[in-house]
């Protein structure tokens, strides 16, 4: 059987790409604290203007939010966000236009949209083995950053996963290549060395990988908005599944109504029970919507690990929702509610936590 690869990078809560999604998805909370209805698709970037950073957040917000106290909550929520990461208060500008009326009336079938989520056993979060180990390096990183634990280690920054793939499952890890920005106190030797340590902790139980790069370039001073501005748009296929299958859109700053993010939601949601039910190694679960229709496409791959055949494996998937438009899994999931918005922010990530759509979570395990 081939050999094939696959990638995952996950960006540093810092990265811009990332912190802006981060903030996009923050200000969705916010929208959604002061109106569960409310209607949503934000961008954000950030960049320096006269020596100060400055955050523009733009997108279609419904007409009954777009008001200057919901804007200044929103301020407030992300100058508080963003402090834990950069020192310089920024300024931010708000550029929201009403929602095309259409679309904000369309209660029922919605957008279009083609939504993909995959399950594997290859980690226990259920996740392919190089998106959870992406994520398990990016966000231990993280945490001594955040912690103050190790100084001199500055907010930017990604972490690259390759692996090999023989059908379903992971067979060698080809490399791990992190980026991470610290300042000039902070030897270069030293980063590598407390990485290099994350690294092999969290690789050992699945093998050794075969190249490691800490900063290939050498020193990395200056990162952040001072280099490039990010968007929440930029590496839509690092919110979902990479190279498995990647959305279309980012899933960050959208309402519930769009089918990009539940949809998604959705399609995870039912390759997790799959794989929790023991009816396949492997799962990726197609969802199609149509503007204006109803009906909900659904096919389910397994790349031979299946248990049962495709039909009724799609069958089981569909008995397990209680419908597979949007407006049905935005009942099950509660996802009008701000705290799950909150959570995804904390984890800066939409599959890499507890969440209601991430199926039989194993809650002992650290992610």
């Amino acid at each position: 059987m081939e050999l094939v690869p696959h990638s995952f990078e996950a960006g540093r809560r810092g990265k811009p790409d990332e912190h802006d999604a981060n903030i996009a998805h923050l200000v969705g909370q916010v929208l959604l604290t002061h109106d569960a209805d409310a209607r949503f698709d934000l961008d954000v970037t950030g960049r320096y203007r006269d020596g100060k950073p400055l955050i523009r957040i733009g997108g279609e917000v419904s007409e009954h939010v777009r008001t200057a106290e919901v804007a200044r909550a929103a301020a407030e929520a992300v100058r508080a966000y963003h402090a834990a990461f950069y020192d310089e208060e920024p300024m931010i500008e708000f550029e929201w236009t009403p929602q095309e009326a259409t679309l904000s009336q369309n209660g029922e079938a919605g957008d279009s949209g083609h939504c993909i989520g995959v399950a594997t056993t290859a980690s226990p979060t259920r996740e392919p083995l190089e998106r959870y180990l992406a994520l398990r390096i990016r966000n231990r990183i993280d945490e001594l950053f955040l912690a103050g634990a190790v100084p001199g280690l500055k907010a930017d920054g990604k972490v690259q996963v390759d692996t090999l793939y023989r059908g379903a499952k992971p067979v060698s890890i080809e490399s791990v290549i992190v980026a991470a920005e610290h300042a000039e106190e902070l030897a270069l030797a030293e980063l590598r060395e407390t990485i290099a340590t994350i690294i092999n902790e969290e690789t050992q139980p699945y093998g050794a990988p075969r190249h490691v790069v800490i900063n290939g370039l050498g020193a990395w001073h200056t990162g952040g908005w001072r280099t490039d501005s990010g968007s929440r748009h930029a590496k839509a296929y690092r919110d979902g599944f990479a190279t498995h299958g990647c959305n279309e859109d980012s899933l960050s700053g959208e309402d519930p109504s769009k089918p990009g993010p539940t949809g998604s939601y959705l399609a995870r949601y039912l390759a997790c029970r799959i794989i929790d039910e023991g009816l396949a190694e492997y799962a990726r679960v197609h969802l199609r919507y149509t503007i204006g229709r109803e009906d909900v496409g659904l096919h389910v791959v397994t790349l031979g690990t299946g248990k049962l055949p495709q039909q009724e494996l799609e069958a089981f998937a569909r008995s397990q929702t209680r419908g597979l438009r949007v407006k049905d899994a935005i009942r099950q999931f509660d996802l009008r509610n701000p705290a799950l918005y909150a959570r995804v922010v904390a984890a800066s990530d939409h599959f890499h936590l507890d969440a209601p759509w991430n199926g039989h979570y194993r809650g002992n395990v650290r992610v």
